[in-house]
């Protein structure tokens, strides 16, 4: 298992491409309503965590596996203090393992399976372990077919929707106003600000800082200063990005940076 003298470690993993994992244990950590792109999968090893999605939540505990798929709407919360390990599995690594599905085969977060569970930490023992490559790929595989649905589930976003998103996308840098966003989905800002919702799980204002953090994380990942991540996303100053991508992330931008130095 990683150790982390700070008690928060961040660390990209050999031979699975984008796949980052965190490691945390200690002080009680709390996160702010985000999504991710990718899968995101973990266990509880002490203590208890919690998840809010939608109205729903959900408590996990030790030898509990935490599963949410990608663009789902969520906050975290430790019950106390609590250590648990989560990997960030991107769509693109899925897709090129050979899987049409990257919606997990539950709608719960939280996990009740031993099997998996091991699977899971013998991963973790992987990396600390410097295993071969080729273990880590035959391991990711076969979790990933335990926790994919088969058949596809998920639900087509409304085209004016998705434009207005495309929009955002494209101009992550910018001071996007809400009724600029209404227009290209020819909705009132009104409408429009609760339809987005309904889809994504939170207000346009939330996602557009997902966006900025998204390409924040790329930039510093290849090698940006954080000023310049800031300056090139829109944020206000480095100390505005400092605070949404701790919010989002759990941590700073600068503990992020470690990883990839």
């Amino acid at each position: 298992m990683p150790k982390a003298s700070d008690e928060l470690e961040f660390m990209t993993i050999r031979g699975l491409e984008g796949v980052t994992m965190i490691h945390s244990f200690g002080p009680v950590r709390a996160t702010g309503r985000h999504v991710h792109k990718s899968l995101t999968l973990g266990v509880v090893l002490s203590g208890k965590r919690s998840l809010c999605i939608d109205t729903e939540t959900y408590e996990a505990g030790p030898g509990a596996v935490l599963c949410i798929g990608p663009n789902v709407a969520h906050t975290c919360m430790d019950l106390g203090p609590c250590e648990y390990v989560m990997f960030s599995v991107p769509t693109s690594l899925i897709a090129a393992l050979g899987f049409t599905e990257t919606l997990p085969a539950t709608n719960c977060p939280v996990i009740d399976s031993p099997h998996l569970f091991g699977m899971l930490v013998r991963l973790i023992e992987t990396v600390d372990e410097h295993a071969f490559i080729m273990e880590r790929q035959s391991q990711i595989i076969e979790i990933l077919s335990l926790v994919l649905e088969k058949e596809s589930a998920s639900a087509d976003i409304p085209q004016n929707i998705a434009q207005a998103v495309c929009f955002m996308e494209k101009n992550f840098s910018e001071n996007i106003g809400l009724g600029e966003l209404a227009r290209i989905a020819e909705l009132s800002p009104c409408r429009f600000n609760r339809r987005f919702s309904q889809v994504y799980g939170m207000p346009p204002h939330e996602f557009h800082n997902q966006i900025r953090t998204q390409e924040a994380k790329r930039l510093i990942a290849s090698g940006s200063t954080l000023a310049e991540a800031a300056a090139h996303c829109g944020f206000n100053d480095q100390s505005h990005m400092n605070r949404i991508f701790k919010k989002l992330m759990g941590m700073t931008p600068g503990r992020y940076a470690k990883a990839f130095r």
